[in-house]
């Protein structure tokens, strides 16, 4: 068995529920037997490494973890995991892939090093990058994963999304967004490069880290090109499948520039 690909199974679980923590997955071996798994709880909960070594108990003890991010080594809402995997006696540890967030930024994997604690990073790593995608954004770049829909209306585009009650159970890995945003139909007012990236910077401290923007392809492509769209999906694939979105915000604060909600209107809408 490809323990990690078990390890990435269990943080999609987490993948809805989490933010905005990472969803991370953890296995335990013991003898080439699967003894403790887990992945990330709601925030304030359990991290997947401590779900797993808890279920593992006294048999942690001499076994492998493998874990789809690098252990987390600061106390914010809960305590530092490597920490537990040191104290757990865990005798070997299989990263997918380091942490790039500056509270981990590869302290974790150090920790373990330091503890004389082999560790092996990279196996199925894209997969894992996919898996964390928004919030790698979020950390990496300091702005939500933005997806782009092109529209000859986006008002009436975004509206028709939100209007088809959109599940907030959906398992579409692409469009499992926080907000959905649209610009303006009138071509007199532009939504520049400079409006969006700061919108994008007051959203991130907000710990949004996904959109979708609806917007003319012009628009969009610009944005793109810019840096500030990182990927163009089809507008007729997203129709066919709207329950593919599983997460909106339908309100935002009044002080996020560029943004404001329509009394009449539950999407957001850029200007």
């Amino acid at each position: 068995m490809d323990y990690m690909v078990r390890a990435l199974r269990l943080a999609e679980r987490a993948r809805r529920t989490c933010k905005p923590n990472p969803a991370v997955g953890a296995i335990v071996v013991r003898d080439d037997r699967i003894v403790g798994e887990g992945y990330t709880q709601p925030v304030g909960g359990a991290h997947a490494e401590i779900k797993a070594l808890e279920q593992a108990g006294a048999l942690a003890h001499g076994s492998v973890l493998y874990v789809t991010l690098e252990p987390c080594s600061h106390h914010g809402r809960t305590a530092p995991c490597v920490d537990a995997v040191i104290a757990a006696g865990i005798r070997e540890v299989h990263v997918a892939m380091v942490d790039p967030s500056p509270w981990v930024a590869g302290r974790g994997v150090e920790r373990l090093t330091q503890s004389q604690i082999p560790v092996s990073i990279g196996s199925h790593g894209d997969e894992a990058r996919q898996l964390n995608e928004a919030y790698l954004s979020w950390v990496e770049h300091g702005r939500p994963l933005v997806l782009g829909i092109p529209a000859a209306s986006p008002r009436r585009t975004a509206l028709s999304l939100n209007a088809r009650n959109l599940s907030e159970n959906g398992n579409d890995l692409r469009l499992d967004v926080d907000r959905i945003v649209f610009d303006s139909d009138d071509a007199e007012i532009t939504l520049t490069s400079e409006s969006w990236q700061a919108t994008l910077q007051t959203l991130a401290t907000q710990q949004v880290q996904s959109l979708i923007l609806v917007a003319t392809p012009e628009r969009l492509y610009e944005l793109e090109a810019g840096g500030l769209v990182d990927r163009v999906l089809a507008a007729d694939a997203l129709m066919d499948d709207p329950a593919s979105i599983s997460r909106m915000t339908r309100q935002t604060p009044d002080d996020v520039p560029g943004v404001f909600v329509s009394e009449s209107e539950s999407c957001l809408r850029a200007s």
